[in-house]
């Protein structure tokens, strides 16, 4: 039996106020105590001081990479990536060329994982065939094959008798259905939030409608087929009261939303930085003030990174020519910290079950999300005392589309144990 005894540390879970010095005593990559004081003679000591050790981190959203002859380096680089943020668990996004709408797709992710990734990669599925939106991928296969999520990832099913037979197979397969929320025909052409400042920069707008019009939909056909979905990635004020009042009916509805989405606002695309440029779109202040509610209230109920390579000089263009897109899986923690925990006074735990114990449940993974005596022991390693600013030179990332180079955070990431196992990028 392989033992790992961490002394020193604090601990934190979603379920405690306040982080407590407390010992884990890990056996085989699961937690076997959480006492004030361990002593185990059998066992590796691993000391912590002055750090706080929480759950792993899930990421509920990553595009890793675009096309099939990247899969290996993607898978490779993208998880120390992970690693470095703080995850131990990424959930890879099927929209690569081909997609990942075949068991063939879902086992080479698998088996690529197990062999270059450092830490747990969980496939999505693609719901439709290709991502076209107009029939439905071999659902039970792409399940028994493997596929933790089904998700036509960034684009919306459209045909609504589609989408529910969709809800009536994920319901069958008890496999959690991500839909993503936009109608095209009012946010195309688009390239940010429309509102005043895209009035003032001359640029065509995406109105929060697109968004909220889908949202709605998705609601009404979750409560009327009785079906959980998840709302991945909400950003504007309505789509958050839609979702907070659909709870309070009973509605089995979930949502995300993004660490730049809760900090970054519309206005700050003044100065025509590509970088800036994702979509959704960044909002106006009033959606970002919505949406930390919805995370103090419940109504949203993960945090993720949306990671979104985009390699060279492809952002080094005109502002209309760029494509949309912002990594995060390195900085979506310490913008988080730093923004909701130092700014808005929201509490640690609270952050914590965003990144760990929610996104957990949403997937149905059981004994993942906590700090509890027989979970697998997936954790992250937190630096509170260390300022670090994110460089080039610093980032692993061999895509630099991000608008935090230069910043300072007051926190940092010192590894990981994933599943028992202790990790650094």
């Amino acid at each position: 039996m392989n033992k790992i005894l961490i002394k020193g540390a604090s601990i934190l879970d979603s379920s405690m106020k306040e982080p407590v010095s407390k010992d884990i005593l890990i056996a085989d990559g699961i937690i076997q105590e959480i006492q004030s004081s361990i002593e185990d003679p059998q066992a590796e000591k691993i000391n912590l001081p002055g750090r706080v050790i929480c759950p792993g981190f899930i990421d509920l959203q990553a595009h890793l990479c675009e096309a099939l002859q990247e899969i290996e380096t993607a898978i490779c680089w993208g998880t120390r990536e992970a690693l470095r943020g703080g995850y131990t668990t990424v959930c890879a996004m099927p929209d690569i060329n081909p997609p990942l709408d075949n068991e063939g797709m879902i086992n080479l992710i698998q088996i690529l994982s197990k062999a270059k990734g450092c830490v747990n990669v969980i496939p999505a599925a693609c719901t439709t065939k290709g991502m076209k939106g107009e029939s439905l991928s071999e659902i039970g296969n792409l399940v028994r094959s493997g596929a933790g999520i089904l998700y036509d990832a960034g684009k919306t099913i459209s045909n609504t008798s589609l989408l529910r037979r969709v809800m009536e197979y994920t319901k069958m397969f008890s496999v959690p259905l991500f839909v993503h929320c936009e109608d095209d025909s009012l946010s195309c052409g688009g390239l940010m939030n429309e509102s005043v400042t895209s009035a003032v920069l001359g640029l065509p707008g995406i109105p929060a409608v697109a968004e909220e019009i889908v949202v709605a939909r998705d609601i009404l056909m979750a409560e009327y087929l009785q079906c959980p979905v998840h709302l991945a990635l909400i950003t504007t004020k309505g789509s958050v009261e839609l979702i907070r009042q659909a709870k309070k009916k009973g509605v089995r509805v979930t949502c995300g939303t993004t660490a730049h989405h809760l900090d970054l606002l519309d206005e700050d695309i003044r100065d025509f930085d590509t970088n800036y440029k994702i979509n959704p779109p960044l909002r106006g202040a009033g959606d970002r003030c919505a949406l930390i509610e919805g995370l103090r209230d419940g109504t949203v109920d993960s945090i993720i990174s949306d990671h979104t390579p985009c390699y060279g000089n492809i952002k080094n263009v005109e502002f209309a020519e760029a494509p949309f897109g912002i990594i995060g899986l390195e900085t979506c923690f310490r913008v988080c910290y730093e923004n909701l925990v130092i700014r808005e006074k929201l509490p640690l735990s609270l952050l914590i079950d965003k990144f760990s114990a929610s996104p957990a449940r949403i997937l149905g993974l059981g004994k993942k999300g906590h700090l509890k005596k027989g979970f697998v022991a997936d954790l992250t390693i937190l630096d509170l005392t260390k300022k670090e600013t994110l460089t080039e030179e610093t980032m692993i990332s061999r895509s630099k589309n991000t608008p935090y180079l230069g910043k300072t955070f007051s926190s940092a990431i010192d590894g990981c144990f994933v599943e028992g196992i202790l990790k650094r990028a």
